[in-house]
């Protein structure tokens, strides 16, 4: 689960940063945050599976290295991630550094990030994410572990930057 929790961060906690592309360049723009609210549904995919597995619930995320993650169905849990930041240990956020972010062609909505970094590469192949085309901001994120495994995530009723009471991250 803490490995999903890094790369659902990769999806929406885009640093900001310069970019030749001007989509590339709003993209970052759109989706960089302090906090963020946002519920969920979550399929995995997996070829070992006969089934998708879904789930459903409310993510919460205060930069740079605070998650809580709420399943709500199918069945009732709470993760609660907190890193280090000041001490540069245990989990942040990904910065933009950590990936290589591209335009899909063909399409004004998606755009593929491929990780740079070796622990980002050990995590997953690829994350396919859409944006709303007005806005910029993400509303699904697919991301591949491998040819045939997936989870995809898609995002409603987001936040950005509104006040989160501390105790949503206390155990």
């Amino acid at each position: 689960m803490r490995k999903l929790l890094i790369l659902i961060f990769l999806s929406i906690g885009l640093a900001s940063a310069a970019q030749d592309n001007l989509s590339v360049s709003r993209l970052m723009e759109a989706n960089s945050f302090n906090t963020v609210k946002a519920v969920y549904v979550q399929t995995r995919h997996s070829a070992l599976m006969t089934e998708d597995l879904v789930s459903t619930g409310i993510l919460y995320l205060s930069s740079p290295d605070k998650v809580r993650w709420e399943t709500l169905t199918p069945y009732q849990d709470v993760k609660i991630v907190r890193g280090d930041a000041k001490r540069r240990r245990g989990f942040r956020i990904p910065k933009e550094k950590d990936f290589s972010i591209t335009p899909v062609e063909g399409k004004k909505d998606q755009f593929l990030l491929r990780p740079l970094t070796r622990d980002m590469k050990n995590l997953f192949d690829s994350v396919l994410v859409t944006v709303d085309p007005a806005t910029y901001r993400i509303v699904s994120a697919r991301i591949n572990t491998s040819e045939e495994d997936w989870t995809e995530l898609v995002f409603s009723a987001v936040t950005i930057d509104e006040p989160l009471d501390e105790s949503l991250f206390k155990r």
